[in-house]
């Protein structure tokens, strides 16, 4: 009878026991699933800058000039997969569109739509709308310029030779800015110190006599400019000359240099008009042969890095008579 009791005893006991771990484990796993139903609930949300604006219309007939080209866009969703894949522009499918397919020639309000939004986003415009003119449009092929100049080069260089490809343009716009141009120029950034050639990629603008940017579309937007420089140089001799009072009983003074001719840079045309370079060697006080270190005197608009040479003066003694 004991142990029938001890037995007893024990199996409620262990019975217990399950039952309260089976109660523990069962609330512990209704806690998860509330917490995973709440966590679904959850409304992401990203803002997107810079969204270009896709302008809708007969591209043939009409030139159109928005008055904004971008705006910001804010998606929201509970479902961060399709989220991240439209806020990151490699994978994106929304645009957001200007529909102007209705529209004659004329300045109007339209509004902005979004298209091609997945299903499980919402999105809101931070511009609903914009201004937009529509006229009839214009075409005509242009020679490109530069603005490339001197005054980016490295002192003493000079530009040898510009080239474009491609050498024109087709710019399209409505009538009354095409006639406003009067140029149209491949755009690089300003530079300085350049001292070898250089090809870079730049943007096409088109300007107006008052050097103010004209909106036009150009086929293509971008050209390629290739500049070759020099630092133009000539070798000229040198021409040395007396300079001073001659000692006494000198009667003159033979000047030996074992520099015949040095090299000049300079712009071209200076150049031109260089044939050579007088050194005046100072003979004050000279009676016996000495070598002196004589400065040069460059004419100017020249540089040389030949700054100075090395003269021996050799005195002629009077001759009796």
């Amino acid at each position: 009878m004991g142990k029938f009791s001890q037995s007893k005893w024990f199996y409620l006991f262990i019975s217990l026991f399950f039952a309260l771990l089976l109660f523990f484990n069962a609330n512990h796993s209704n806690q998860e699933v509330t917490f995973q139903e709440s966590k679904g609930t959850d409304v992401y949300t990203e803002t997107i800058s810079n969204v270009p604006i896709e302008l809708e219309y007969d591209k043939d007939k009409y030139f159109v000039n928005a008055e904004v080209s971008d705006v910001s866009v804010r998606l929201s969703s509970k479902n961060r997969v399709a989220l991240d894949a439209e806020t990151n522009r490699q994978t994106r499918h929304f645009s957001v569109v200007a529909d102007l397919q209705n529209y004659t020639p004329g300045t109007y309000v339209v509004p902005l739509t979004v298209k091609n939004l997945n299903s499980a986003l919402k999105a809101s415009l931070g511009t609903k709308k914009i201004t937009v003119t529509i006229a009839n449009k214009e075409q005509r092929n242009f020679s490109l310029q530069t603005n490339v100049n001197e005054k980016w080069l490295e002192k003493g260089m000079e530009i040898q030779n510009i080239s474009i490809q491609p050498k024109t343009v087709k710019i399209s716009t409505s009538t009354q800015d095409m006639n406003k141009i009067q140029k149209v120029m491949v755009m690089l950034p300003d530079q300085s110190g350049i001292k070898n050639d250089f090809q870079e990629q730049g943007v096409i603008k088109a300007y107006d006599f008052n050097g103010q940017e004209v909106k036009v579309d150009c086929n293509p937007k971008h050209a390629i400019v290739s500049v070759k420089v020099d630092r133009p140089h000539k070798k000229v001799p040198l021409n040395l000359l007396q300079s001073g009072t001659p000692a006494k009983g000198i009667e003159n003074y033979q000047f030996l240099c074992d520099t015949q001719e040095i090299t000049l840079q300079g712009k071209m045309n200076v150049l031109k008009s260089i044939h050579n370079v007088n050194v005046y060697v100072n003979i004050d006080n000279v009676d016996k042969t000495l070598t002196r270190k004589v400065s040069l005197s460059l004419p100017e608009g020249v540089e040389s890095d030949t700054h100075s040479v090395a003269v021996t003066i050799i005195p002629q003694l009077k001759r009796n008579t």
